[in-house]
């Protein structure tokens, strides 16, 4: 791994570590480029608060921190400003104007969320269901978000936990996953081997939707999901990652450009 683009700080409320620890370990584990894409602030209705993303407040703070070490390890790495990014299409236009009033390099789509954060018509992408048409809503927002042209890649694709009870569900399942992948094949947008699912034990990287990457040839990326500084490129995550891709034939690729948000 000579790139990575999704690492995190501890503004997001669950992880640790300053960004300069950050950016030592990537150095020391030879890395030419890192990306910071913390949990990206929102506007929410009423008083609402995420506790799992950074406040707009933070936002002037991330900049000048970010902006001060690629000045001074310039000589040793690249570094990039981005945000992980969920596509909320009720408040999604009001964010990419706050995004103009920064340097702000790429963002990567990270659905985390169904729906709006703040409203009632939310539903959480990790929780486990069997409910078909809540997959759907999944995908039907994120190719939305996919088509809007902002994103950089897409943060674990695979994240919707739906539990299949039949061979009905499994067949809906591998329609949706396609549906998606083609998607992101259609806006040029790689997608992502996700580290902290592997790191975590989690439901994913997700092997059906994998498999289906691999048939359709889809730019395949590897992203740490960096939450503390030792977990930038660690080689056993890798490695398992790596089995996955070459179980798949994976198209996977090192370089992307990044794309402008902001346009």
């Amino acid at each position: 791994m000579l790139s990575n683009y999704h690492i995190h700080t501890a503004r997001c409320h669950h992880a640790t570590g300053t960004e300069e620890e950050y950016v030592l370990r990537a150095i020391e584990r030879g890395l030419k480029t890192i990306g910071f894409s913390d949990h990206t602030p929102y506007f929410y209705d009423g008083d609402y608060v995420s506790p799992a993303k950074m406040s707009i407040s933070e936002m002037p703070d991330y900049f000048n921190t970010l902006l001060y070490l690629r000045k001074k390890y310039k000589e040793e790495i690249d570094i990039k400003i981005g945000f992980e990014t969920e596509y909320f299409p009720k408040f999604f236009d009001r964010l990419i104007e706050e995004y103009r009033k920064f340097p702000l390099d790429y963002v990567i789509l990270g659905q985390h969320i169904v729906g709006n954060e703040s409203t009632d018509d939310m539903i959480n992408s990790f929780l486990p269901t069997s409910e078909g048409k809540y997959l759907t809503r999944f995908v039907d927002q994120c190719t939305e978000a996919l088509e809007t042209g902002r994103f950089t890649y897409f943060a674990h694709p695979d994240c919707f936990n739906f539990v299949p009870k039949g061979r009905e569900d499994e067949e809906l399942a591998e329609f949706e996953y396609e549906r998606l992948i083609r998607a992101a094949m259609r806006t040029e947008t790689p997608i992502e081997i996700n580290l902290c699912g592997v790191r975590c034990g989690r439901y994913y990287p997700n092997p059906r939707f994998w498999k289906i990457a691999g048939k359709l040839g889809a730019k395949t990326v590897i992203g740490c999901d960096a939450h503390a500084p030792e977990q930038v490129a660690d080689s056993g995550e890798i490695k398992i990652a790596m089995r996955l891709v070459n179980d798949n034939s994976l198209n996977l690729i090192e370089d992307f450009p990044l794309k402008n948000p902001c346009i």
